[in-house]
């Protein structure tokens, strides 16, 4: 299908997705186009492709996955790791457990680490991977990296690492501070609710980047009506 053009590719991929809450899984040409078109020269639309199989429930569209995980482009590794979330495989567990030691980008180790939470919640896991990531945080020089590896390891139990994660919203790159931002807001419950709050409220005070305080400001919204 590579000698289809660019319009036609994305009016097919807006269909397929426009099609996922009418069906439980992926029709067989719906599954055909995406194979097809995860091999596309384009990165964009091998990147959309990663995106709309986080809808997968069979296993073609999860081997889909798995090849987008070796993917030249990182950003497409990024998306195929973010989707495999949805994977209840202990094969899958497996593979991330790889990406994360392999991959040489931070921002697909991050991803791949979420997933690797997610999915060792469902696996009853939680034990082994709180002590691979506690071993691999002692070598992780990423700071994105280091930031989902917190998060995961609060969301398996390890409650300090709340902390940690915290005391990264003084981090100097801004994207890292939205990112952290984000991951409080996928932490929060009862317990740290304040507490998150409060370190927001304070980061506040002090950030300067639009970008953050949006990021900041929206959090905090949704934060005042959680209960």
């Amino acid at each position: 299908m590579n000698d289809i053009n660019e319009k036609t590719k994305y009016d097919l991929l807006n269909q397929i997705e426009l099609n996922i809450p009418k069906s439980l899984e992926f029709e067989e040409t719906e599954l055909d186009i995406l194979e097809s078109f995860s091999k596309d020269l384009d990165e964009n639309i091998r990147l959309q492709v990663a995106c709309l199989l986080i809808n997968f429930t069979e296993s073609r569209g999860e081997n889909i996955l798995v090849q987008l995980t070796k993917d030249k482009d990182s950003l497409v590794r990024v998306e195929a790791c973010d989707s495999l979330s949805s994977s209840q495989s202990k094969k899958i567990f497996d593979l991330l457990l790889k990406i994360v030691k392999s991959d040489g980008n931070g921002m697909v180790r991050g991803y791949a680490i979420n997933s690797l939470g997610e999915i060792a919640c469902k696996l009853n896991l939680e034990k082994k991977t709180i002590r691979f990531l506690e071993n691999y945080l002692k070598g992780e020089k990423v700071v994105f990296t280091k930031i989902n590896i917190y998060k995961v390891l609060y969301s398996l139990g390890k409650k300090n690492y709340i902390h940690l994660l915290i005391n990264e919203l003084d981090t100097k790159v801004y994207r890292n501070r939205c990112a952290v931002i984000h991951n409080l807001e996928e932490i929060v419950d009862d317990d740290n609710l304040e507490l998150i709050q409060r370190a927001l409220n304070n980061r506040r005070k002090i950030e300067k980047t639009r970008a953050v305080n949006s990021t900041i400001d929206t959090v905090l919204e949704k934060l005042n009506n959680y209960r």
